[in-house]
């Protein structure tokens, strides 16, 4: 580590990063739920295309961060980054490129830093000095003593104790040990499981790929892991279970009893660490009968009977939609619980969901996704496939759009 004693004056820069990115519907953007905003095509188009084929985002940034590393003020790593942020500038035409410096007490910048446990065996140990420390007298060797330094009365418990010693005293991590199957071995019982996992037998559907969807149970509940502060929460010992979001009226885990709010600990006497695992072994039972899972509510255990039955299917009237509108180039069917199920959607929502969208279609370029879910458009609900057909058939100067994604609303308003 090395400061300099004289006093330096350092510029004031101003980086400025040209992110041109494609313009998309982004739930996080509150233009784009703004009711009022109107987008232009062309100009979408223009910046998409320079944003996918042109783009010099990252190359900025590996030079700016990689390259140049944190800039601390006054280091000579944001005196090299200002000379070529000057030269980008340059090179782009900016006129009246300047410096506006100020002045600032010392430098610093790290010129080597190592350190090692030598002793009761040797082990690199990782860290980095904190800015604006002084250096050392060489290499230093010395006892390490951990202490907890809080209050005036613990400096006056170590007083005389830490002379000449290295002193640690951030707080001790608790590391949590690994757990679970780390390495899955298949035992009679996982693999009579696995020859129950239902699987398609082929044939047509009129689906696009020809083939029999999967049938597998639904369950009709949204689930969440388990954070160390849940866990902290519901007095757990360790992270682990289920809990319940939410519950869809009428689906099987309504009609079991399930709440939000339980945990989900078990299925079929079988652990449930994390929603993924309940969701592997909730789905591979055989359609038919009940699976039993065990529930903690305010801290008493209960198990309660789910149905084995396949989500309720209605008419999924696929369409895809042509016309000229922001719609043109995406594939749509109604929405019913099986095929909330199969996108792993909102299974309470209502109205028609995007399954494709063709590259290059309008609906590709205004960032239309699967799984977005019209809800109207213009002031027309969208009930059907029909019902977005028939709106989007129409000549229209504006576009008023509500969609679903992700379980947030959007309200979009695209030129004609």
């Amino acid at each position: 580590m090395r400061s300099t004693s004289k006093r330096n004056s350092v510029s004031v820069l101003f980086f400025v990063l040209l992110a041109l990115a494609s313009v998309s519907l982004q739930a996080s953007s509150p233009a784009i739920a703004s009711p009022q905003e109107q987008l232009d095509v062309d100009t979408i188009l223009r910046i998409r295309d320079e944003g996918l084929n042109r783009s010099q985002v990252m190359d900025h940034l590996s030079w700016l961060a990689d390259v140049y590393g944190p800039r601390l003020t006054g280091s000579p790593q944001i005196e090299q980054a200002k000379e070529w942020t000057i030269a980008r500038f340059e090179e782009w035409g900016l006129e009246n490129i300047h410096e506006e410096r100020f002045p600032f007490g010392k430098g610093w910048e790290v010129v080597r830093f190592h350190a090692h446990m030598v002793e009761p065996q040797v082990m690199p140990i990782i860290g980095y000095p904190r800015s604006w420390s002084p250096s050392t007298d060489g290499t230093v060797l010395s006892e390490v003593a951990y202490v907890s330094l809080e209050t005036e009365d613990d400096l006056a418990r170590y007083r005389g104790q830490l002379e000449g010693k290295i002193v640690l005293m951030q707080p001790i991590r608790q590391v949590d040990m690994l757990e679970g199957d780390l390495v899955l071995r298949m035992t009679e019982e996982l693999k009579e499981e696995a020859r129950r996992t239902p699987v398609s037998a082929g044939g047509d559907t009129g689906g696009r790929g020809g083939s029999a969807a999967v049938r597998r149970p639904w369950f009709g509940a949204k689930l969440q892991p388990i954070t160390p502060d849940i866990a902290e929460t519901l007095n757990l010992k360790r992270p682990a279970g289920a809990l319940v979001a939410s519950v869809t009226a009428k689906s099987p885990a309504a009609r079991a009893g399930l709440r939000p709010g339980d945990l989900i600990t078990a299925i079929d006497n079988q652990p449930v660490d994390d929603p993924n695992a309940f969701d592997y072994r909730f789905a591979t039972k055989p359609l038919g009968g009940r699976a039993m899972l065990t529930v903690e509510r305010q801290g008493k255990a209960s198990n309660l009977a789910v149905a084995l039955e396949t989500a309720p299917e209605t008419p999924r009237e696929e369409l895809l939609l042509e016309s000229r509108s922001p719609f043109a180039g995406a594939r749509v069917v109604n929405l019913s619980p099986a095929v909330a199920e199969e996108l792993r959607i909102d299974s309470e929502a209502e109205g028609v969901v995007i399954i494709g969208v063709e590259s290059g279609s309008s609906a590709n370029v205004l960032g239309f996704r699967p799984g977005d879910i019209v809800l109207a458009v213009n002031g027309e609900k969208v009930s059907r496939t029909r019902d977005l057909e028939r709106i989007a058939g129409r000549t229209s100067r504006q576009w008023n759009i509500t969609i679903l994604r992700g379980g947030q609303q959007l309200n979009v308003t695209l030129r004609g």
